[in-house]
């Protein structure tokens, strides 16, 4: 058996844009019924995020489900670096025929532009073809408040899993703070290529005083790491999907604390009793 001691920590990032669990197939005859633009009386996460719902005589009728508070934004700041934004508002839906789905985009725009966001470039695909983001992301930005349309790329020609959040620059600000720089420290030493650009850091545990766990995700998979500070600047001393080698726990004193279990050189695995 493997034994994973990053996986509370990765596991759910990989369906990153797949939809919330609780999304609800789309009503299409409901959907599609021309209304006039919605305006937003403020432009706050959470009530751009109330718009996009049947709820309201004056709401664009893209039935989305109820707002939860568990989303998670992936945004691309400035230098291509990825920040990963917790806990924001989210509205999910399923939108079960792919011809509908060019409609969804559009009615969206539609919304957003008409109270004066702008399309941000740098986190929107190009297209519905374009999948470098992997999903297709549709990203706004007005004032302080960012906002993403993401429809999930595994499923774009059947029943895709669609959703909408929004955030704000302060708290991307301060995502950006925790996260960017130990994605200038972490690396997957079995990829030697710029792994880091499509990354972001999805959790980070602290074991005071000298050790940290951070995982790392790509749009699809992840890894994690144990960094370990040395003369008061962290070092990476292990990164993989699964726990390390005792051998590494013994040479950097890993504490138990942080890793329970480690392989010995003949594969099977030990508890770690001491550090």
């Amino acid at each position: 058996m493997k034994h994973a001691f990053y996986l509370s920590s990765v596991i759910g990032l990989a369906l990153l844009g797949a939809g919330c669990s609780h999304a609800q197939p789309f009503d299409a005859d409901r959907a599609w019924q021309e209304t006039p633009v919605p305006s937003f009386a403020a432009a706050a996460p959470e009530q751009v995020v109330d718009a996009m719902t049947g709820d309201t005589p004056s709401s664009l009728r893209i039935l989305f489900n109820a707002r939860e508070s568990n989303g998670q934004l992936w945004w691309i700041v400035p230098g291509e670096k990825n920040v990963l934004i917790k806990d924001v508002p989210v509205r999910a839906v399923v939108v079960s025929d792919s011809r509908l789905t060019q409609d969804l985009v559009s009615r969206v725009d539609r919304v957003m532009l008409g109270n004066g966001f702008k399309k941000d470039e740098l986190n929107s695909s190009k297209d519905l073809r374009d999948f470098s983001k992997y999903d297709i992301v549709e990203a706004y930005q007005k004032d302080k408040t960012i906002c993403a349309l993401v429809l999930n790329g595994d499923f774009i020609e059947t029943e895709t899993p669609v959703n909408f959040l929004c955030s704000d620059t302060d708290k991307l600000a301060q995502a950006s703070a925790e996260q960017l720089p130990f994605l200038q420290i972490v690396h997957n030493p079995y990829d030697k290529t710029d792994a880091n650009k499509d990354a972001v850091i999805s959790d980070i545990r602290y074991f005071p005083p000298s050790f940290a766990v951070v995982a790392v995700n790509h749009r699809r998979t992840g890894y994690s790491t144990i960094l370990k500070k040395i003369r008061g600047v962290y070092i990476q001393v292990y990164a993989g999907q699964e726990a390390p080698y005792c051998k590494v726990v013994d040479q950097y004193a890993i504490p138990k604390e942080v890793v329970p279990e480690c392989y010995q050189s003949g594969g099977t695995t030990m508890k770690v009793n001491t550090h």
